[in-house]
């Protein structure tokens, strides 16, 4: 968040709200001035949003779908964490030079993004750690990854993508030998 410092961030599936609450505490606490807006339609999950936000609950914008959010509103950072009905409309809602970032293992929402934005440059970031005891998945397996694209990278964006590329490719090599 503060090296691309974004100004407005849409959470596309914000479940029970851990992401988009970390953000905002996390934005509060270094005194970054971020709007924050997400989608959201699950009854269970909406119930449970005022509870895990707790005061925070008021510096989130929540809309039933993309297409509901007005057309005005843009995004320069956009994190898909659920399904969408309307993913293609997100290329309405970016801002050039906008990143989207897809968490874990969505490779439907992954290519329908990189059909979207074919100049893109995407990146596939990998953890060493393995999953926790905790985890519905096997702990002998690493955990999942984070997915992130440049929809239309500028100069500074292709250089940390291609360091991003590098770093992942040898991560991929550690994991062998783990």
């Amino acid at each position: 968040m503060k090296k691309y410092k974004f100004k407005r961030i849409l959470e596309v599936g914000v479940g029970i709200g851990t992401i988009s609450g970390s953000l905002i505490k996390f934005s509060k606490e270094e005194g970054l001035d971020i709007k924050f807006t997400g989608t959201e339609a699950n009854d269970f999950c909406l119930s449970q949003i005022p509870n895990n936000l707790g005061q925070n609950r008021s510096q989130l914008d929540l809309y039933p779908e993309v297409s509901a959010i007005p057309l005005q509103q843009k995004f320069d950072l956009i994190i898909i964490d659920g399904s969408e009905q309307n993913l293609r409309e997100v290329k309405q809602k970016m801002i050039p030079g906008g990143i989207i970032l897809i968490e874990g293992d969505r490779k439907d929402q992954v290519e329908i993004i990189k059909n979207i934005f074919p100049n893109s440059g995407y990146a596939h970031l990998i953890s060493l750690n393995r999953n926790g005891e905790y985890s519905v998945k096997r702990s002998a397996d690493f955990q999942g990854g984070l997915k992130i694209i440049f929809t239309t990278p500028t100069a500074k964006q292709s250089l940390h993508w291609i360091n991003m590329k590098a770093s992942t490719a040898a991560r991929f090599q550690l994991r062998k030998l783990l």
